[in-house]
């Protein structure tokens, strides 16, 4: 299970990454934008991992938020491409969003 949670963790932040380095033409991430992608990263990560438990999901996004605060720091102010908050939204997997919505 460590080993899936430290592949859950590269995933973030490479998902993270992507969001600060987007340079497409679009509107400017704020920071409601950028924790609305972090949580659904997040939540399809956990899904995936079998979390399935509220209260422990709960306790997994607020220790990667935490973990992950400066890079998240990095995301406000950022280009979203157009469709790019439907694209988080309807995303199937971590990894579709991360692949589909950023580029």
């Amino acid at each position: 299970m460590k080993r899936r949670m430290n592949w859950c963790c590269r995933v973030l932040g490479y998902g993270v990454l992507v969001m600060a380095s987007t340079a497409c033409p679009g509107t400017l991430a704020t920071e409601a934008d950028c924790g609305r992608i972090f949580d659904r990263i997040v939540e399809l990560e956990l899904r995936e991992l079998g979390f399935i438990d509220p209260v422990l999901q709960e306790r997994k996004r607020s220790e990667l938020r935490r973990s992950m605060a400066s890079d998240l720091a990095l995301c406000p102010g950022r280009r979203l491409a157009p469709g790019a908050s439907v694209c988080v939204a309807e995303a199937p997997t971590a990894e579709d969003l991360t692949h589909r919505c950023f580029r």
